[in-house]
């Protein structure tokens, strides 16, 4: 059919424009797909790295404080466990209880008793540095003897820091640098002195804290540690309305009227605060058998319990100032077998 002047020409045919390959792409625009698709790809790779070198420094900060953190979980659940096993008895007018076979005895008050002990604070053993902690619970420990422990058997236990190496290691191990170690102090059943007349006061647990088998490391590195007996949150927001200084003693005296509220009693909370470096850290601090320099003193920087939060502030100015790794670990412990009251 012959097409009209003046008509428009017929569509194209579509196989006849793929044929002559209208629709393949150009090079320049090869050229653009394969710059995006680099880019894409380049990014990915950043975002990858990125995200393994966040990994693998949140595991390694992790490992590096891994065995400080079981450390401070154990040592918490077993203050927890800390008892007295108060119970009610008379007290003459020296506010003294009836000794065995005192056949005098006249009583003239009645008050809380307890043969065991709790008692927290400074410089209670030798080389201490910074807080401790001495206290009776059922721990069911006594390696003397081959029969299964009793529910309920007591020991002597304790947490403080010393700087020093480890003893625990055997004399050929070379590598053995001194360092702000927390020890536990725990004494067996068979040789609980607590009770014992000839170890009065604080003699139950410093006539043993040397001795190895009853005194091991639990953590290295801890460079700063407090304890702080305190009320609940409900009874009191203030730090120091129990203590001011960091000490308690549940065998102190009775001079007054009144029988002294921390006398054979628990203190309802204790507030532990712990802070650890990471090996490297206090490995660049090493400085041979000395102290190292940490811009604050361990024994003293907690120095009342009002000032505690300030002193963990200074404590983490320090450390930053010096570029070390370090972490906080601190927890408010309820005393289960607790009877707390004010009178």
């Amino acid at each position: 059919m012959n097409r009209s002047e003046g008509s428009p020409p017929p569509p194209a045919d579509p196989t006849e424009r793929f044929a002559k390959g209208n629709i393949a792409f150009t090079l320049v625009e090869m050229l653009v797909a394969i710059a995006v698709t680099s880019m894409i790809v380049v990014l990915l790779l950043v975002l990858i790295q990125s995200t393994s070198d966040t990994w693998r420094r949140n595991t390694d900060r992790s490992k590096a404080f891994s065995a400080a953190r079981a450390a401070f979980e154990s040592m918490t659940r077993t203050i927890a466990a800390s008892t007295l096993n108060t119970y009610p008895d008379y007290y003459n007018t020296e506010r003294i209880t009836r000794a065995a076979g005192d056949l005098t005895f006249r009583p003239d008050v009645y008050g809380r008793r307890s043969d065991l002990h709790f008692v927290t604070g400074n410089n209670l053993v030798n080389d201490q540095r910074g807080g401790g902690i001495f206290f009776t619970a059922p721990f069911d420990f006594d390696p003397s003897t081959t029969n299964p422990a009793t529910s309920g058997q007591l020991n002597g236990i304790g947490y403080f820091v010393r700087f020093t190496n480890d003893p625990s290691l055997p004399d050929f191990i070379t590598n053995n640098p001194p360092r702000y170690r927390l020890f536990q102090f725990l004494q067996s059943t068979a040789s609980l002195k607590v009770m014992n007349a000839n170890f009065p006061n604080n003699a139950w647990f410093t006539s043993d804290v040397n001795v190895s088998s009853n005194t091991y490391p639990l953590a290295a590195n801890i460079v700063a540690f407090a304890v702080l007996p305190k009320l609940s949150e409900r009874e009191n927001t203030n730090l120091d309305s129990l203590t001011p200084d960091f000490s308690y003693d549940s065998r102190t005296p009775w001079t007054g009227t009144r029988q002294p509220t921390n006398m054979h009693q628990l203190p309802p909370v204790v507030r532990v605060v712990m802070v650890a470096l990471d090996e490297t850290s206090a490995t660049r601090l090493q400085n041979g058998s000395s102290a190292p320099a940490l811009g604050f003193d361990p024994a003293t920087v907690f120095d009342t319990a009002a000032n505690l939060e300030a002193s963990l502030d200074t404590i983490a100015a320090r450390l930053t100032e010096k570029n070390l790794k370090f972490r906080i670990f601190r927890a408010d412990i309820p005393i289960r077998a607790a009877k707390w009251s004010a009178n």
